[in-house]
């Protein structure tokens, strides 16, 4: 039986590590708009422009990450999107790691005795998790944070097995430090997992000695990062991002005379804005957010918040009973048909130290605004949770292999048909298309750009290396193609003055003029009326 399981563990690393390997390649076209603004980033990294590449909105450690493969690689424009994605199967063999070790002292911690059932479900769960919740072909932090994510509860569980070496205490803080680098949110839920670990060492002074030290580590990692911001910002802050999301989200609509440096608006109707040129960024009103919410006010508002919180519930409804049927499905038929009922519930209680830190994230989300990404890692640990205090291996009679095996069809579903609609696509390049069509039609590396619509250009801009400097915004382009010929004229005049050389627009309407040209076979059209 031992045997089995592990070559059941040895084959689903393989079939991980594979099913990566390809994701990777076919999406390694792909790119996202924060993937653009974390590759700006790197660009200010490896530049030594400090006051972008550290700043309030995005977290460092990624962009640094991205930095230091470029600075070996060396792609060209073509390769730079594709050197990304081998960045991030990297980091996923990484979290593969991380979790290998949590599922290891999780199964060793419960003595659940070997099988191959258990094996694959935990491998399986990981699998469909990271590329259904995250996407390995997101380009952004979140698979990192799962990865110190897997590794801190890994390390919890092995101080509820008695492990209290100052190693494993400092290891802690150092994971929770470098969690906080990887993404803010980290910083706030770091205090959950330093109580926890307390409780998990036995409340002892021998207890409190080592969570001091576990403390000392996360602060002596995350402090020179809260302090160079609090410094920026003038006031105590360990990020931005989630003020800035909680006023979005729970603040709406804000007062815009709270803002220190909103855009300068050039056109009232439609609104057209110059967002300036402060920093060297694709889109620099979404690569210097905080800057440009420097002024923000939160305040709570009762009724908002009642509002948010019934989103986040759908979210999370939507993301457990669809997206997680299966699971859901079968964990409800495991434990019904359990004479051992109390025992299950005993067993869960046992657990706690993995259930409240993924608890605490998912309420904390809640707060905000909630995607399946922020909380994956969370969720995985939850599921591994339960499935553990329901001992499935032990099992051996019954329901539990066919109901392992009906999990994993369904999950394994899932994968391979994203996986073949990603391949189905994955020789196209049409962003590079489109930046060396650009290239031919007139435009340089370096110029300034005005766009028709949001964060939707951000991928060919990147690669053609222009700033989008002005715009109007999505909600306002069907304003603009409403108007008459002559308004349209006076807002593009607005544009101009903004220092654009170029004008580039989604999808022209028929009755534009035949100044707009469009680029090669793209959707992208393009204004270029003898802009001096």
């Amino acid at each position: 039986m031992a045997d089995d399981a592990q070559r059941m563990r040895v084959t689903c690393l393989r079939v991980a590590v594979v099913l990566g390997a390809v994701w990777a390649w076919a999406t390694r076209f792909s790119m996202n708009p924060d993937g653009v603004t974390y590759l700006d980033l790197s660009d200010a990294f490896r530049h030594h422009d400090w006051g972008l590449a550290i700043n309030g909105y995005w977290s460092p450690l990624y962009p640094l990450l991205l930095c230091l493969f470029n600075a070996v690689v060396r792609p060209s424009s073509y390769w730079e999107f594709p050197v990304t994605h081998l960045v991030n199967f990297v980091i996923y063999l990484g979290a593969l790691v991380a979790f290998d070790h949590f599922f290891r002292k999780v199964t060793a911690w419960r003595s659940i005795p070997s099988h191959w059932a258990w094996q694959l479900f935990g491998y399986s769960l990981f699998t469909w998790s990271t590329f259904a919740l995250i996407g390995i072909d997101s380009v952004a932090p979140d698979l990192l944070v799962a990865a110190f994510t897997y590794y801190i509860a890994a390390l919890l569980t092995r101080i509820r097995m008695g492990d209290k070496r100052w190693s494993t205490s400092a290891l802690l803080g150092v994971a929770l430090g470098m969690g906080y680098w990887a993404k803010a949110a980290m910083f706030p839920l770091a205090f959950i997992f330093l109580l926890v670990s307390f409780f998990a060492f036995g409340r002892s002074r021998t207890a409190f000695a080592r969570v001091a030290l576990a403390a000392v580590c996360f602060f002596a990692i995350s402090s020179p990062l809260v302090f160079i911001l609090s410094q920026r910002y003038g006031h105590l802050t360990f990020g931005e991002s989630g003020r800035i999301a909680y006023a979005n989200y729970n603040n709406a609509p804000m007062d815009p005379g709270l803002y220190k440096h909103l855009p300068k608006t050039i056109s009232e109707n439609p609104v057209a804005y110059d967002f300036g040129f402060r920093v060297r960024a694709t889109y620099p009103l979404w690569a210097d957010g905080a800057y440009y919410a420097e002024g923000l006010k939160v305040h709570f508002d009762l009724g908002r918040q009642f509002k948010v919180l019934l989103a986040s519930t759908s979210t999370y409804f939507y993301m457990f009973i669809f997206w997680q049927a299966a699971l859901v499905a079968g964990i409800l038929v495991l434990f019904l048909s359990s004479n051992e009922k109390r025992k299950i519930l005993a067993e869960v209680k046992e657990h706690w130290h993995l259930l409240i830190p993924p608890i605490a994230a998912i309420c904390m989300y809640a707060l905000v605004y909630v995607e399946s990404r922020y909380v994956c890692a969370g969720i995985v640990i939850l599921w591994i949770s339960l499935f553990s205090a329901l001992r499935v291996s032990e099992r051996k009679e019954g329901v539990s292999t066919p109901v392992v095996l009906m999990m994993v069809m369904m999950l394994g579903t899932y994968l391979i048909w994203t996986l073949a609609r990603d391949l189905s696509g994955s020789q196209r390049h049409p962003d590079w298309d489109t930046a060396g069509e650009l290239h031919l039609m007139g435009i340089n590396e370096g110029d300034k750009v005005s766009v028709l619509g949001d964060r939707s250009h951000l991928n060919w801009a990147r690669l053609a290396h222009v700033y989008i400097v002005s715009g109007i915004p999505a909600d306002q382009v069907p304003v603009f193609w409403a108007a008459s010929p002559e308004l349209r004229y006076k807002v593009i005049d607005s544009l101009k003055l903004t220092g654009v050389k170029f004008i580039v627009a989604d999808h022209v309407p028929s009755t534009a003029s035949a100044d707009w040209r469009r680029i090669g076979n793209s959707d992208h059209w393009i204004f270029s009326p003898h802009i001096d």
